[in-house]
């Protein structure tokens, strides 16, 4: 019996931390977050810490329950690398800003549902520092959907109630307008989001 207990226990443990159902276990959801939260960096130099950070992202979207600790460690010491508060030049802040708020998206998808938020939150603040004038929420249009989209993902999968999900999918189609002012409306990053958009309406129906 005590070994039967052991062996479940240990099961347990090396589970993926999304339930099988999960949109967070979906093939074209986990692509989504994997191209449009990586950066091309402008200078090659960097390019590399910048390959870190998404490999640390494609880690935990197939992370086992075991191994959150040690992906956590890593997210908080990826954010630690990349808190220098002097920067180069106007591509170094955003190249810090976004590393940022990246390792905060990280850390949000290693969460409870009772912690997920703050980091949500705080990946938020780092693209509002990037730069902190009334236009910032229509200059960064695409990386705060990306946010949102992940935020109602992670709502999704703790099995939130119906009326917060319905007032999540009116904010991503809100900002679905947004980024057709923005960019061109056949864009790539467009057509994707409505993409994931779509398949979390038809989740939330079921």
């Amino acid at each position: 019996m005590k070994k039967v207990i052991i062996t479940f226990i240990f099961l347990a443990l090396n589970t993926n931390i999304y339930s099988q159902n999960s949109l967070l276990r979906n093939q074209t959801v986990v692509d989504f977050i994997l191209e449009y939260c990586k950066f091309k960096d402008a200078n090659p130099i960097y390019q590399s810490e910048a390959d870190s950070i998404s490999g640390l992202l494609q880690k935990i979207l197939n992370v086992k329950t075991s191994e959150k600790q040690e992906l956590r460690t890593k997210a908080l010491e990826m954010f630690y690398e990349n808190t220098a508060g002097t920067f180069e030049d106007g591509s170094d802040i955003y190249r810090m800003g976004w590393r940022r708020t990246l390792c905060f998206i990280a850390l949000a998808l290693l969460e409870d549902e009772y912690r997920y938020l703050a980091f949500l939150n705080d990946a938020r603040n780092c693209l509002t520092n990037i730069t902190p004038n009334e236009n910032h929420q229509k200059e960064y249009a695409k990386e705060y959907a990306i946010i949102d989209i992940i935020e109602t993902l992670i709502r999704l999968n703790f099995d939130y109630s119906r009326t917060q999900i319905e007032h999540d999918i009116e904010k991503l189609q809100r900002n679905i307008h947004l980024l057709k002012e923005q960019n061109d409306a056949a864009s790539k990053f467009i057509s994707d989001y409505l993409n994931i958009v779509n398949l979390i309406i038809k989740k939330s129906n079921q």
